[in-house]
């Protein structure tokens, strides 16, 4: 009679992580969901639980649910037991796993719940700039704690985009742009759009006449 002795955990704590460190349940299709990837050597039974920063208990996702071996994906909607919406603040989802023999793995990991929409503004060329003409500096704020990427466009009468110019770094009251407008002579819409990794976003808009010469 052979019996096989089983000692090994069903996968290392390390694989198990999130897919960003923020989110905002705001049902606005962008990072509505913490997402935790992990990898499983073999099947196992999983357990997700999320608690607050105080350590006490706020939501269990799932609890000894059956998961076979390979690539796994767990997410949480940002909701307690009760189905309501987590408040800003940090937040700590555990996931265990534990396979047939009863060895077990858990990982603990922060993951912060944020809706605070990230600043768009454009301050320059102001609102009564008049026509305008060859190079013009575009200024304004892009700026959030978790900012991802913000982006400047000219929208035309067709609402027709056009990307001026993108960037990962904040601009606070700073120059952005120099926007050569060459021969553009009509009324567009400069914006500026801004988003955060936990998925939160804000625009700002400006329009502006231009007046060049068609020589």
């Amino acid at each position: 009679l052979a019996v096989r002795v089983d000692n090994t955990p069903p996968t290392d704590a390390s694989t198990i992580r999130l897919a960003s460190e923020a989110f905002s349940p705001n049902d606005d299709g962008r990072g509505d969901s913490a997402v935790i990837r992990y990898v499983l050597d073999e099947d196992a039974a999983v357990t997700l639980r999320v608690s607050d920063a105080l350590g006490n208990p706020f939501r269990t996702v799932v609890e000894d649910t059956a998961r076979a071996a390979g690539d796994n994906i767990e997410t949480w909607d940002g909701r307690n037991d009760d189905g309501s919406v987590a408040g800003d603040d940090t937040y700590v989802v555990e996931l265990e796993a534990v396979d047939a023999a009863g060895n077990a793995v858990a990982r603990k990991l922060n993951v912060v719940v944020d809706t605070v929409a990230p600043q768009a503004v454009i301050d320059m060329p102001g609102e009564t700039a008049g026509a305008l003409v060859g190079m013009v500096p575009v200024s304004g704020t892009a700026f959030d704690e978790r900012l991802s990427e913000w982006k400047l466009f000219l929208v035309d009468a067709l609402n027709v985009e056009t990307l001026l110019t993108r960037g990962t770094t904040a601009r606070i009251g700073a120059w952005i742009f120099d926007f050569d407008t060459g021969t553009l002579n009509d009324t567009f819409t400069l914006r500026l759009d801004v988003v955060d990794s936990a998925g939160n976003a804000s625009s700002a808009t400006r329009g502006v006449v231009l007046a060049n010469s068609a020589d």
